[in-house]
């Protein structure tokens, strides 16, 4: 919590330049410069409650109560949608820019996190005053896997920098089609493979702790199978889908036909590499369910290597796409050496165990993405109903394509429904 305060003062207070390493182009459009540096400085605060509520979220994962840890982040999305409505008018009304609604809801959406977690916090016992002891062993324990660890996200965060300073530099509009983008890659990353990576980390760390060799590569090679049932097709049918997504979601005021365009094609090259950040999400969840921090560390650093050199190359060919492309890249080259690395350290076993469910879920993606693309090419009308046809057609053909190939995880996920469907029946 000290170091969060600390972060936030000194965001604050250095906004200025911060903006300016993020966001250099800004200073060609007369005002958005400074209009991105109070934003800035409004937003940073966010840092301090979004860092006490994942802290708040180590605990309850821990204590395995995953409803409320899973739940929080989504108050940051109903503060943001609520501040676009009903913040704007008192914004103007107090002199302020009307986007500065925005900004103010992302620290209520922040605060929310926070007080949100308190019950369940309270209830696992865990609603005492803090207090800083750093003779204690675990602290201690912590704090030596903490720093390659941090060293490791830093590198994520010096890769954001980087793509946010090169995208400054594309033109006009070229941040928003790379973020808009994000935001809809986010959508299958952070609903379920973000969360069975999360979950997944206190019981391999448990197998771990009791030696348990075979139940920890059972059950990583489950959770993993199960993250690429759902990214793989994700990943298919978000390039094959991409134009008619954003034109059902975004085409309308001044988003236009160009920027539906832009942003699908940067779409596509996000999207393809949802399936390769699932298996570092699981992958990198397994290195430190057994203690190793370091190799993740290694990785990410190579990983940068990458991405600067692909982004440097193909930003002149292909514009603000090109930085998509160089995010994809990157992720695919991380996820190769991790395989490597943890292959090395627990032989080719796993990886046997999990290539038949990776070639009948590919296998089912591919067919079933090959039959809506013959039948986007010929539906017409409305941008919304196209998407919605299409996307159900593309889920009814996978599913059928799982289930005829014998899919394991379609089987496991379909008796799941069919329970639950039976138990409110009954209920």
């Amino acid at each position: 919590l000290l170091v969060l305060f600390g972060v936030s003062l000194v965001g604050v207070y250095f906004a200025e330049p911060l903006t300016d390493l993020f966001a250099h182009g800004s200073h060609a459009v007369p005002g958005q410069f400074e209009r991105t540096v109070s934003m800035t400085r409004v937003v940073f605060p966010y840092i301090f409650f979004m860092g006490s509520a994942a802290l708040g979220m180590a605990a309850l994962n821990v204590n395995r109560r995953f409803a409320a840890a899973a739940f929080t982040p989504a108050l940051l999305n109903v503060a943001l949608i609520a501040g676009a409505f009903g913040l704007p008018s008192l914004v103007t009304y107090l002199g302020y820019e009307r986007s500065l609604a925005l900004a103010w809801a992302a620290l209520l959406g922040g605060l929310l996190q926070v007080l949100a977690q308190w019950p369940s916090l309270r209830a696992i016992g865990y609603a005492a005053l803090p207090k800083l002891d750093l003779r204690d062993p675990s602290v201690r324990e912590v704090l030596r896997r903490l720093l390659p660890l941090s060293l490791g996200i830093g590198v994520y965060y010096i890769d954001l920098v980087l793509s946010r300073r090169f995208l400054s530099d594309l033109g006009e509009g070229a941040q928003s089609y790379f973020t808009f983008a994000s935001r809809l890659c986010d959508f299958p990353q952070g609903i379920f493979v973000m969360a069975l990576s999360t979950a997944a980390l206190p019981t391999l760390s448990l197998h771990v702790a009791r030696q348990e060799q075979k139940e920890l590569e059972k059950t990583f090679v489950h959770g993993l199978g199960l993250a690429l049932f759902v990214a793989i097709p994700a990943s298919v049918a978000i390039v094959i889908l991409a134009e008619p997504i954003v034109e059902a979601i975004f085409h309308r005021g001044a988003f236009d036909t160009q920027s539906v365009h832009e942003t699908a094609r940067a779409l596509r090259w996000q999207g393809s590499a949802i399936w390769t950040v699932a298996v570092t999400r699981q992958l990198v969840a397994l290195f430190h369910a057994r203690g190793n921090t370091r190799t993740p560390v290694y990785v990410s650093i190579i990983d940068l290597i990458a991405f600067i050199a692909l982004a440097l190359w193909l930003r002149g060919p292909m514009k603000h796409a090109g930085i998509s492309a160089a995010v994809a890249g990157s992720s695919a080259v991380q996820m190769v050496l991790l395989v490597v690395a943890i292959t090395l350290a627990l032989g080719f076993s796993w990886l046997k165990a999990l290539l038949p469910s990776f070639f009948q879920t590919t296998l089912s993606a591919v067919l079933s993405g090959a039959a809506v693309w013959f039948a986007y090419r010929s539906i017409h009308g409305h941008p919304i109903v196209v998407a919605s046809v299409c996307g159900s057609l593309y889920v009814a053909a996978f599913a059928f394509s799982a289930w005829a190939l014998g899919s394991k995880e379609f089987q496991e996920l379909g008796g799941t429904v069919r329970r639950r469907l039976l138990r409110k029946r009954q209920g």
